[in-house]
Protein backbone atom coordinates (compact mmCIF):
# COMPACT_ATOMS: atom_id res chain seq x y z
CA UNK A 1 0.00 0.00 0.00
CA UNK A 2 1.38 3.53 -0.83
CA UNK A 3 2.39 5.05 2.45
CA UNK A 4 1.12 8.18 1.28
CA UNK A 5 -2.44 7.21 1.00
CA UNK A 6 -4.90 6.41 3.99
CA UNK A 7 -7.98 3.95 2.91
CA UNK A 8 -9.60 5.46 5.81
CA UNK A 9 -9.82 8.98 4.28
CA UNK A 10 -10.57 10.58 1.52
CA UNK A 11 -7.33 11.96 1.94
CA UNK A 12 -3.22 12.08 1.84
CA UNK A 13 -0.73 12.08 4.44
CA UNK A 14 2.27 13.77 3.70
CA UNK A 15 5.79 12.18 4.83
CA UNK A 16 7.22 14.44 7.81
CA UNK A 17 8.94 17.31 6.51
CA UNK A 18 6.86 17.95 3.37
CA UNK A 19 4.48 20.50 3.10
CA UNK A 20 3.43 19.65 -0.12
CA UNK A 21 3.63 16.77 -2.78
CA UNK A 22 4.88 18.91 -5.34
CA UNK A 23 8.25 19.56 -3.08
CA UNK A 24 10.83 17.15 -4.28
CA UNK A 25 12.18 14.84 -1.11
CA UNK A 26 15.45 15.52 0.18
CA UNK A 27 16.92 19.32 0.17
CA UNK A 28 15.26 21.31 -2.32
CA UNK A 29 18.37 22.00 -5.76
CA UNK A 30 17.87 25.67 -4.99
CA UNK A 31 19.76 25.05 -1.45
CA UNK A 32 22.65 23.33 -2.77
CA UNK A 33 25.75 25.46 -3.68
CA UNK A 34 25.89 24.24 -7.38
CA UNK A 35 23.44 25.69 -8.34
CA UNK A 36 23.92 28.96 -6.67
CA UNK A 37 27.55 29.09 -7.96
CA UNK A 38 26.35 27.91 -11.38
CA UNK A 39 23.51 30.95 -11.00
CA UNK A 40 26.14 33.54 -10.19
CA UNK A 41 28.35 32.16 -12.73
CA UNK A 42 25.96 32.51 -15.42
CA UNK A 43 25.25 36.15 -14.45
CA UNK A 44 29.09 36.92 -14.50
CA UNK A 45 29.83 35.00 -18.04
CA UNK A 46 26.28 36.63 -19.86
CA UNK A 47 27.34 39.82 -18.93
CA UNK A 48 31.27 39.03 -20.40
CA UNK A 49 29.57 37.94 -23.49
CA UNK A 50 27.71 41.37 -23.86
CA UNK A 51 31.51 43.05 -23.33
CA UNK A 52 31.09 44.28 -19.60
CA UNK A 53 32.88 45.59 -17.79
CA UNK A 54 31.51 45.74 -14.37
CA UNK A 55 28.42 44.19 -12.95
CA UNK A 56 26.55 45.41 -9.55
CA UNK A 57 24.23 43.05 -7.68
CA UNK A 58 22.11 45.26 -5.60
CA UNK A 59 21.85 46.15 -2.10
CA UNK A 60 19.42 44.66 0.64
CA UNK A 61 16.07 44.93 -0.59
CA UNK A 62 12.82 43.93 1.00
CA UNK A 63 12.34 39.92 1.09
CA UNK A 64 9.36 39.97 -1.40
CA UNK A 65 11.03 42.14 -3.55
CA UNK A 66 14.08 40.80 -6.36
CA UNK A 67 17.87 41.66 -6.20
CA UNK A 68 18.52 43.86 -9.35
CA UNK A 69 21.55 43.32 -11.58
CA UNK A 70 23.22 45.95 -13.74
CA UNK A 71 26.50 45.91 -15.55
CA UNK A 72 28.22 48.13 -17.67
CA UNK A 73 29.33 48.29 -21.44
CA UNK A 74 31.27 51.00 -22.53
CA UNK A 75 30.08 53.86 -21.03
CA UNK A 76 26.35 52.39 -20.96
CA UNK A 77 25.06 50.69 -17.61
CA UNK A 78 22.36 48.10 -18.39
CA UNK A 79 19.97 46.15 -16.29
CA UNK A 80 19.47 42.86 -16.68
CA UNK A 81 16.83 40.09 -15.35
CA UNK A 82 16.71 40.41 -11.35
CA UNK A 83 17.83 37.49 -8.61
CA UNK A 84 14.71 35.61 -8.00
CA UNK A 85 13.53 37.46 -4.18
CA UNK A 86 15.30 36.06 -1.23
CA UNK A 87 18.78 34.41 -3.65
CA UNK A 88 20.44 37.67 -3.22
CA UNK A 89 22.57 36.76 0.44
CA UNK A 90 23.16 32.86 -1.14
CA UNK A 91 24.61 34.23 -4.11
CA UNK A 92 26.84 37.02 -2.42
CA UNK A 93 27.98 34.12 0.50
CA UNK A 94 29.08 31.85 -2.52
CA UNK A 95 31.25 34.51 -4.30
CA UNK A 96 32.77 35.62 -1.25
CA UNK A 97 33.66 32.18 -0.66
CA UNK A 98 34.86 31.77 -3.73
CA UNK A 99 37.14 34.94 -3.65
CA UNK A 100 38.31 33.94 -0.03
CA UNK A 101 36.80 36.88 1.96
CA UNK A 102 33.52 34.99 3.31
CA UNK A 103 35.08 35.38 6.84
CA UNK A 104 37.04 38.74 6.38
CA UNK A 105 35.81 42.07 8.03
CA UNK A 106 34.04 44.32 5.63
CA UNK A 107 34.67 45.85 3.56
CA UNK A 108 35.63 43.42 1.51
CA UNK A 109 37.73 42.50 -1.54
CA UNK A 110 38.72 39.19 -3.44
CA UNK A 111 39.13 37.83 -6.95
CA UNK A 112 36.87 35.69 -8.27
CA UNK A 113 37.37 33.53 -11.27
CA UNK A 114 35.01 32.16 -13.33
CA UNK A 115 35.61 29.52 -16.92
CA UNK A 116 33.53 28.46 -19.67
CA UNK A 117 34.06 26.92 -22.95
CA UNK A 118 37.65 26.94 -21.66
CA UNK A 119 37.70 30.75 -21.48
CA UNK A 120 39.04 31.85 -18.30
CA UNK A 121 37.68 35.42 -16.82
CA UNK A 122 39.18 37.01 -13.89
CA UNK A 123 36.91 39.13 -11.53
CA UNK A 124 37.65 41.69 -8.78
CA UNK A 125 34.96 41.82 -5.96
CA UNK A 126 34.43 44.56 -4.26
CA UNK A 127 31.37 44.67 -1.14
CA UNK A 128 31.30 47.39 1.19
CA UNK A 129 29.14 45.90 3.78
CA UNK A 130 26.16 43.30 4.16
CA UNK A 131 23.69 45.81 2.89
CA UNK A 132 25.68 47.22 0.06
CA UNK A 133 26.12 46.78 -3.60
CA UNK A 134 28.48 44.35 -4.49
CA UNK A 135 30.81 45.06 -7.34
CA UNK A 136 32.28 42.81 -9.98
CA UNK A 137 34.81 44.29 -11.97
CA UNK A 138 36.23 42.38 -15.02
CA UNK A 139 40.40 41.93 -14.50
CA UNK A 140 41.46 40.52 -17.83
CA UNK A 141 39.19 42.54 -20.37
CA UNK A 142 40.02 41.46 -23.91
Amino acid sequence: MNPFLNPHKRSYLLPRGRKNLLEPPGPARRETGSFIRDYAHLVLQLAREDGASEVVFGGQVPKNVPTPIRYKVGAEWYDTAPFPPGYRRRILNELMKQAGVAKTPYPRQGIVVTQLAGTVHVWRLRISDPCGECIITAVNMQ
